[in-house]
């Protein structure tokens, strides 16, 4: 019983780092940022969210980004 918990706890904890880390890759190929929200519903559950925040396409401080292709 004791080591399922060690496994539950491993899973959950790699897990965060892989999703912390493809949240890295995606802002980094976006130039953009990403930042998380505890948010809680009506019924009291808590939950978090991951919010990913980039460029408007149309921005001229988007690297490469070429405002004559319109």
């Amino acid at each position: 019983m004791e080591v399922y918990k060690k496994v539950e706890v491993w899973k959950k904890v790699c897990g965060d780092n892989i999703a912390k880390t493809l949240l890295d890759n995606i802002v980094e190929l976006t130039n953009g940022k990403w930042y998380s929200v505890l948010c809680v519903n009506s019924r009291g559950e808590s939950f978090k969210k991951y919010v990913i925040e980039v460029p408007n396409a149309g921005s001229s401080d988007v690297s490469g980004s070429d405002s004559s292709d319109t």
